[in-house]
């Protein structure tokens, strides 16, 4: 009787170690596919964000003749450029929000515009490959949050060449020094930072 009891306790405690091993993959297994979702899912909202700031920056782009030009086409700023407008209008779209949109430049005018280690990592990666649309990442932010980092890069264009083309070191028309960009090189990019907290605190809720 005692060595059936000990059979069925064995038993018994193998088919709880074999369950508790199986919530154990499932959970896990969860927590893969939930990450992966929230990540899909910041990525898409990043990929809307980054296209209303570049209709933005190419409608400041189209238009500067207009804005920054007098009837007979003397120069006469509003400062009113793209980098200026595009950084003003993320700044007031992000302000009730924890995401953040800032603009990036490899050879920056400001100190505010240096690439970051992320976005240093993305303008290698627009080097090395010119047909990449994007670059992102998943890291954490200076208060440890966990967070979604995607960068889009922005092409020179004609209108650019005016103020950033060569010769290098030439003073432009803002008494800037020129910094020598060619068409169709990456002259910055868009970095967007969407946090990942909430949606680890549901998924968290989500396994347990």
């Amino acid at each position: 009787m005692s060595f059936k009891r000990g059979i069925r306790f064995k038993f018994a405690v193998f088919i709880g170690a074999f369950i508790v091993a199986l919530m154990a993959v499932d959970a896990l297994w969860n927590v893969q596919l939930q990450q992966q979702q929230a990540e899909n899912e910041a990525r898409e909202k990043a990929e809307v964000l980054a296209d209303e700031m570049h209709a933005m920056w190419d409608f400041i782009d189209i238009n500067q003749n207009t804005i920054n030009r007098t009837e007979d086409g003397a120069f006469r700023t509003k400062a009113l450029v793209c980098v200026v407008t595009a950084k003003s209008v993320s700044t007031l779209f992000t302000m009730n929000t924890d995401y953040k949109i800032q603009y990036t430049s490899p050879t920056p005018r400001q100190a505010a515009n240096a690439p970051d280690e992320f976005e240093q990592r993305a303008f290698e990666a627009f080097g090395a490959d010119a047909a990449l649309e994007a670059y992102y990442d998943v890291g954490y932010d200076a208060e440890g949050r966990r967070v979604f980092r995607y960068a889009e890069p922005l092409y020179v264009t004609e209108t650019c060449l005016e103020c950033h083309g060569e010769p290098v070191g030439e003073l432009d028309i803002t008494d800037h020094a020129k910094e020598g960009w060619t068409l169709e090189s990456v002259g910055g990019a868009i970095s967007i930072v969407i946090p990942l907290d909430q949606q680890q605190a549901a998924m968290r809720g989500n396994v347990i």
